[in-house]
């Protein structure tokens, strides 16, 4: 399957991960989105520590799952993740050419439709051997399945450590299309501020298509998910979903605004002692104390998806589905789309 589009194409492919829950939970979760999404990236394909493929319990991955899918229109081709274990990701790239075969295994015998390579904080010095496993899972799947590599956002063009590890332009040479995940500007452990900022954000999409790659190569990631710093906390920029920031504004202290020039949403949440300790994502509770939050609002959402129009790039990614805040379904089709109705157009 040739993804790329020409630039005059008027339906952009829309993409979204789905991680940590069953697979009723990632339909209820479909279900929310309005039929703004074309393909999904399941968290099926794990690795052990021989470098071997690890399948998913058939409580993600089922054929009932596959095939309701596959009847609404949308792909699915599951992401291989090292869940950015270092020496986990370099023990599976040593061992490509049998993991490659698992993986082309599994995606013929499950009626996926391809695999989208996921493995992070390897170093520049795994750079060649990244670029081959994309390589022989080319090689070994067939034309109708979708080969796609997740790739750092690199808006400063490192060329060492784990950004370096990407070649984007061979890596394109064998990949439907490249997932640059656009986000994590700022991380766990960094100083606050946003989760993917204007700058940040565009420039990672111009140096895509500096390392030629073609536009229609590309998707561009956008975070559905914030980081919260907490008052008198030594490490902070530990992430909560999207909704829960929505929850927290609802239900506590709180002030919030839209920073123009990075075109991000920031938030202080307090939390007193008198109030019922909220739990965000990932079961984690918030006690007593005051909350430094920025992440994407709607009003972000929108800009991101208004960006990767104007690039005229292939689409969108999303990590993850079921941390958004619901609303943005409202729009999120049409403005990714740039759709006329009435003469008007939407943005």
């Amino acid at each position: 399957m040739n993804y790329e589009l020409s630039q005059n194409s008027s339906k952009k492919l829309s993409l979204t991960y789905l991680f940590g829950a069953t697979s009723d939970q990632y339909l209820d979760m479909l279900s929310k989105t309005q039929d703004s999404i074309t393909v999904i990236c399941p968290d099926y394909f794990d690795i052990d520590e021989n470098g071997n493929l690890i399948l998913a319990n058939t409580e993600k991955l089922n054929q009932q799952f596959i095939d309701t899918v596959h009847r609404k229109g949308i792909r699915i081709v599951p992401f291989l993740s090292n869940h950015f274990d270092r020496e986990l990701g370099i023990t599976a790239l040593n061992n490509r050419d049998e993991l490659s075969d698992q993986i082309a295994g599994a995606v013929e015998r499950y009626g996926l439709d391809g695999v989208d390579i996921n493995i992070e904080n390897v170093t520049h010095e795994h750079r060649d051997i990244y670029t081959d496993l994309a390589r022989l899972l080319r090689e070994k799947l067939p034309r109708d399945k979708v080969v796609s590599s997740a790739v750092a956002a690199n808006p400063n063009g490192f060329t060492i450590g784990w950004q370096g590890s990407y070649d984007y332009k061979s890596l394109s040479s064998y990949c439907d299309y490249l997932m640059i995940m656009n986000y994590d500007e700022s991380y766990y452990g960094s100083v606050e501020g946003p989760v993917s900022g204007r700058n940040f954000f565009e420039r990672s999409i111009q140096y895509a298509i500096s390392q030629e790659v073609s536009k229609g190569k590309i998707v561009v990631g956008i975070p559905f998910y914030g980081r919260y710093w907490k008052q008198g906390e030594n490490i902070g920029g530990i992430g909560l979903a999207g909704r829960d920031v929505e929850f927290l504004l609802a239900n506590y202290e709180s002030t919030n605004y839209f920073d123009m020039e990075t075109q991000s949403a920031h938030a202080v949440v307090t939390i007193k002692p008198s109030d019922i300790e909220p739990e965000i994502w990932g079961g984690r509770k918030l006690s007593a104390g005051t909350y430094s939050i920025w992440y994407d609002s709607p009003e972000a959402t929108k800009y991101k998806l208004q960006i990767i129009n104007r690039f005229d790039v292939l689409g969108a990614g999303s990590w993850s589905l079921g941390q958004e805040i619901l609303s943005i379904w409202d729009f999120y089709t049409q403005t990714l789309n740039r759709q006329m109705y009435a003469g008007v157009m939407l943005t």
